[in-house]
Order: structure tokens, then C-alpha cells, then sequence
């Protein structure tokens, strides 16, 4: 579940009330172009994306080697690795009934995902339950997230942010994360900027990604904490040296503005083209807006039609009449090359070695 910000606070905090424009160029006449809108942090209360899908594995040593656990545990969590779900959760299911915490844990993974046995929220939840138990935890934060969504269980916002506490207090940064959520949001609890900022500053400094680029949102709209535009490049770039695109595009956007940061049109261009290339539709509005104006780079208006069309697919409709105006001056051919090239686009990741500097 995706829980989006109800604030546009990278827009507000500089001024962009969504849409501005940019100053004239030659090419457009009297009517200028359209710039960005910028992206909306994003409080996130799913994060396990991995194929473990928070699993736990109890004595874990740093290096990956394991100190206890019941006879089957482990050789349960290298089946499971090794994508034989089925032995792997039948070996939990065993382990559970006996009243091992961690396996009830993953069989309740395995039901909530379907691995080696049929989706059954109601039943992971009751696992979870089980785990909670035995104070693991990744259960309390895999069950309120049920209780967040609703699935298997009931809707119950004020349970899924006890359980989000009492699991970050005991230093899970999923759950620090998915916190300061629901103290942004007031999901069960008071509304409360200044505990909002302050998990999430937790989350971030002990690296979850997604907590890095909202932080940095946090630090550019003044939310629980000073309006401070080097810190929010800081975060930022944190993020983006993780390859997250959106915060790529943040900071190709800050060096644009020579807001926090040094104005820098040739590496703004850069990162934005980054940004572009991994399928963040405002950067590839951007992109097109900086090809046509010849800023960062050599002006390129076929490259520019290609990113404003890409845009205009995905239904920004500002790229799109930026590329309607931009149609009138190319002939024939040049818009079939741009659509051509925007056709044939497929996203790729962040190239993390080209980006990360320390501001």
C-alpha cells in the first residue's frame, strides 16, 4: 500500500505551485514552455520487495552464518532461497506447531504470498499473531500492515500503529519507517509532525531508502522540523546514491534551480536524463523542456519531442502541450524519428556510479 503525501511539498516549499513557466526561447515565439511538476514524497507502508519477503532468520550473524535454530530451520530458509517454497514451508508449518516464533513467522509469510501455499491472509494473520507473541518484530510490522490494508483482518488503523511502535522501538526500520507514516498522517494516532520527522530521520540514517527521500522532502517543506534546502540535498542524494530515481530527479532538479546546492545546468541535465531513462514521468517532461532549450546540453528538439511524447503517454499533460507546440516546428520525418524513439522506450535502472556526490 502506497500511502502519498497530501501535500505537494517539494512544489510549495519552491514556489512552483505545479506549473510554471520557463523564460522564452527563440524557438517557442511569445509562448513559453511549461516547466515541471515536481514529484510528491511518497510514505510508503510496503517495502519487502525482495524474493525473502521479511523473512526471519534468527542468529544471523553479519557475515550470513547462523548460531541457532531449531534441527530443519536453515536448510527450510535454503530451500525457500532456492525458490522451493513448498518444502520450505512445510518444514516451518512443522516447526510453528511446536511453537517456534521465527517459523511461525514464515509460514505466515508463505500464506500472505502465496509461496508454497494458497494466499490466505486470515491465516498469516493469526500466524503473526503467534510470532507477535515471541516479540519478533518483523511479524508486528507484516500484521500491521494487514491491519493498515485490511486485508484478512479488519481495518484497524490504531492497532497497526501500536504494532508499528512497539516494532520500531526495537529497531526495525521497516517499521520506524511505516511510524513516522502514520504520525504523518495521524493513521491511528495524534497527527505529529515533529515525531513524523523524528522516525523518519531514524529510518533514514539507518539507510532505508524510501525514509531518505521523504526525509529530504520533510527537510524542504519545514514538516516537524527547520526548512533546511542543503539537508534535503543531503537526503537526496543519500537516496539517489541508492538508485532511487525519484530522488535522482530531486537532485537534477535542486543543481536546475541552484536551490541547496550549486546551480549546475550540465549536471542537472545528467541526473534528470537519469532520472528520465528510469521511467520518472516528470523527469522525462523535464528532459524534454531543457533538449528544446538547449540547457545542460547541445539543443536536441527531436530528443525533446521523444521525451514530451513518452510524458504525454503516461498522461502528463503538460508534456503534452509542450509536445503539440513543439510538433509545428519539425517536419514530417522528425516527429516519425521522435515517435519512433519514444516507442521503443523501455526503462532502465539509475546508474548509481554516475550520480552520488557529497554536498
Amino acid at each position: 500500500m502506497r500511502i502519498i503525501f497530501s501535500t505537494l511539498i517539494f512544489c510549495l516549499a519552491l514556489g512552483l505551485g505545479g506549473v510554471s513557466a520557463l523564460a522564452q526561447s527563440g524557438l517557442w515565439g511569445d509562448e513559453p514552455l511549461q516547466d515541471i511538476n515536481t514529484p510528491e514524497p511518497a510514505l510508503d507502508a510496503s517495502s519487502d520487495d525482495d524474493l525473502d519477503d521479511g523473512l526471519v532468520i534468527p542468529g544471523e550473524a553479519e557475515d550470513g552464518s547462523v548460531t541457532d535454530g531449531p534441527p530443519g530451520f536453515y536448510e527450510a530458509v535454503a530451500s525457500y532461497q532456492e525458490e522451493d517454497f513448498e518444502a520450505a514451508c512445510e518444514t516451518w508449518l512443522e516447526l510453528a506447531n511446536q511453537g517456534h516464533g521465527s517459523s511461525q513467522h514464515n509460514v505466515a509469510v508463505c500464506l500472505e504470498h502465496g509461496r508454497g501455499m494458497p494466499v490466505d491472509t486470515r491465516q498469516a494473520a493469526g500466524w503473526y499473531w503467534q510470532a507477535v507473541e515471541h516479540d519478533i518484530p518483523e511479524a508486528m510490522n507484516n500484521l500491521a500492515k494487514l491491519h493498515t490494508d485490511g486485508r484478512g483482518v479488519a481495518q484497524d488503523h490504531h492497532l497497526a500503529a501500536n504494532l508499528y511502535a512497539k516494532a520500531a522501538n526495537l529497531d526495525l526500520v521497516d517499521a520506524q519507517y511505516n511510524l513516522a507514516a502514520a504520525y504523518y498522517r495521524g493513521l491511528g494516532l495524534a497527527q505529529n509532525a515533529e515525531q513524523a520527522f523524528i522516525w523518519m530521520q531514524r529510518a533514514a540514517e539507518a539507510g532505508h531508502v524510501r525514509a531518505q527521500y521523504d526525509l529530504g522532502g520533510f527537510f524542504v517543506g519545514g514538516v516537524g522540523t527547520p526548512e533546511n534546502m542543503q539537508q534535503a540535498a543531503y537526503w537526496y542524494d543519500a537516496a539517489m546514491a541508492q538508485g532511487d530515481a525519484a530522488a535522482t530527479y530531486a537532485v537534477g532538479y535542486l543543481h536546475y534551480r541552484g536551490t541547496g546546492v550549486a546551480q549546475d545546468l550540465a549536471r542537472a541535465f545528467t541526473l534528470i536524463e537519469q532520472a528520465a531513462q528510469a521511467g520518472v514521468v516528470s523527469a522525462q517532461n523535464q528532459l524534454g523542456v531543457m533538449s528544446a532549450k538547449g540547457e545542460g546540453a547541445d539543443r536536441d528538439p527531436i530528443s525533446a519531442y521523444r521525451w514530451f511524447h513518452v510524458a504525454a503517454g503516461m498522461g502528463d499533460e503538460a508534456a503534452g502541450r509542450n509536445r503539440d507546440r513543439l510538433k509545428s516546428h519539425l517536419t514530417p520525418s522528425q516527429i516519425k524519428q521522435a515517435e519512433d524513439m519514444a516507442q521503443s522506450f523501455e526503462p532502465v535502472p539509475v546508474v548509481i556510479d554516475l550520480l552520488s556526490e557529497n554536498f
